[in-house]
Formats: C-alpha cells, structure tokens, sequence
C-alpha cells in the first residue's frame, strides 16, 4: 500500500551553523488474504470464512472502521469489527463473514472494505457461488386406469435448478397412494 521513507531537513543559517532534522515513516504493513471465495454453497444453507488481520509492520495500526457492500446475503458474523481498533506490530485480530443465500440463487458480489488512517481503504473482494438444485417433474398423471390394466405415459424430468444432478434412481414416493378411488 505504502513503501517506508525519510524526510531529511537541513537547516543553515549565514554562518554555516546547521541542524539536521530526520523523520523516519514506516509503512503501513499488514498482511490479509486477497480474496474471500464461497463456493457452491447450497441455497437453503449458510458458512462463515475466518479473516486474519495481521500487522507485520514496525508501528501500531489504527483501524477506522470496516463494512461489507454489494449485497446483503454477506455479513459480518458477531457484528462489525476493527472499529477504533489498534493493533501492535506483530499482532493480529480475527472475525468471520458469513454467507447465507436465503434462497436467492444468483452469485455473490461483494467487497470487504478495511478502513485505516489518512483516508486509506484496504478492499479485500468477496465472491461466491450458490448451488440451487431443483427437479421439475411433468406428465406423470396417468389418468384413470383400472386394476389389471396397464397405462403408458412419457415422464419428463428436468433439472431448472443451476447445479449439474446425476440421477442414480427413480422411485414411486411411499407417501403417495398407488390409487385412490
């Protein structure tokens, strides 16, 4: 984000005499992952992805404060963190965002913002799929058939949802009646 430096001032007045003033800064150094990924979560569940804060520089950190935008389904689990929080060199803070579809099967698109001193922002994005299978069944209605007889009809299956099914075996429900009368 930031590299170290020095300011070197060098002050002379007529006579030659001079002071040397120095000022040393030392970058903001921190170390957090690039990206948070939720894959293939399932649309009727919800997970958490632990983010680690490290400071690996020389001076203390002052976090401002910290959001999440871009969509609502993404929160942060026990309530905003590394607000007015300082954090020592080599010391670190932990928090979790957690993801919860709520039946909503579009991607996630989010952006995970980290507010720091002199109008600095670290933006970590935050992306995720949602797995949302679904079976459509059509035609299985076979009209009137009485016992003994036997009646054909085309069955369709298909899959509306956005994940791939492999479908091993198809079996009447034991909660539907074999026929009613």
């Amino acid at each position: 984000i930031t590299k170290n430096g020095q300011i070197i001032i060098e002050a002379r007045d007529k006579l030659g005499n001079g002071k040397r003033l120095k000022y040393l800064h030392n970058a903001l150094s921190i170390e957090v992952r690039s990206d948070i990924v939720f894959k293939a979560v399932n649309w009727k569940d919800s997970t958490c992805e632990l983010v680690t804060v490290k400071n690996i520089g020389r001076d203390t950190i002052e976090f401002l404060g910290s959001s999440i935008a871009g969509d609502s389904r993404v929160q942060f689990e026990n309530g905003i963190p590394l607000v007015n929080k300082r954090i020592a060199p080599k010391d670190s803070v932990k928090f979790t965002v957690c993801f919860k579809p709520n039946f909503d099967s579009t991607a996630l698109n989010a952006v995970l913002s980290l507010n720091v001193d002199c109008d600095r922002t670290i933006s970590i994005p935050i992306t995720g799929a949602v797995a949302a299978p679904s079976l459509l069944v059509k035609g299985w209605d076979f009209g009137k058939v009485l016992i003994g007889d036997t009646a054909c009809a085309t069955v369709y299956v298909i899959n509306n949802g956005n994940s791939v099914l492999d479908i091993q075996k198809l079996a009447v429900s034991p909660y539907e009646p074999a026929y009613s009368y």
